[in-house]
């Protein structure tokens, strides 16, 4: 895949067990929820970071989450093949100070991706993730058709097995400053999609929520590689 950001170093290979438990996050409040219409051209193109605009948090810690559909079924099944990758959250002020345009995508419409440093950590970028492992403090929701493949890097939105179906992942969030504004930014990977205006039967639509958490979540039980597990504390 083309790259926008530069890749992590390679992991080291020594499995390792986290044994804590998955503690359940509690809603607070929606700040944010934007539907993205995917655009030509196909495979590779960086999400429409300003079409989704600010949005703030009043405790410091979010879930974000992404839903989409798997594909059309128009008597011939579409298999839209979505991914996702690089997703971070980061300062609105430092994106804007540290972007440049990606004239490649969106049928001319400019885009701007993140050219600035995406290991600051918090609070300027909570979150940075190349899936290769995933470096998320959190795990992502794998069970509502998501997955992670840290062997190629990314997250995958769906298999060709699911069919027309609904497919959603998210992720906690923590280290946010409350009330400054935040951006969403990432990679997005699409075949087979219509270029149709609207939300419409074969083409793509991609729904990016966040919502407000009045607490966090700890490590899941699993079965990780070092790397994984190194970057949770570096």
């Amino acid at each position: 895949m083309p790259q926008l950001f530069q890749k992590r170093a390679g992991a080291w290979t020594m499995a390792a067990v986290v044994a804590t438990v998955l503690v359940p996050a509690a809603a607070s409040a929606q700040q944010l929820q934007k539907t993205v219409e995917r655009r030509f051209p196909t495979e590779w193109c960086p999400l429409d970071t300003p079409f989704m605009g600010t949005f703030q948090s009043n405790t410091g810690i979010i879930r974000l989450t992404f839903t989409t559909t798997n594909g059309n079924d128009n008597g011939f099944f579409s298999f839209f093949e979505q991914k996702l990758d690089d997703v971070m959250i980061v300062q609105s002020s430092e994106f804007s100070a540290h972007s440049a345009s990606h004239p490649f995508c969106y049928s001319g419409n400019i885009v701007p991706v993140y050219t600035g440093d995406t290991g600051q950590g918090a609070p300027v970028v909570p979150l940075f993730d190349t899936f290769a492992p995933s470096g998320s403090e959190c795990p992502w929701d794998v069970n509502n058709g998501a997955s992670v493949n840290s062997t190629d890097g990314w997250l995958e939105l769906g298999t060709s097995g699911l069919g027309e179906a609904s497919v959603s992942t998210s992720v906690v969030v923590s280290g946010l400053t409350p009330n400054v504004d935040y951006v969403i930014h990432g990679n997005w990977f699409a075949t087979s999609f219509l270029d149709d205006p609207g939300c419409v039967p074969g083409s793509i639509c991609l729904e990016v929520r966040v919502d407000d958490l009045s607490s966090g979540c700890s490590l899941p039980t699993k079965q990780s590689t070092w790397g994984a597990v190194k970057s949770l504390y570096r």
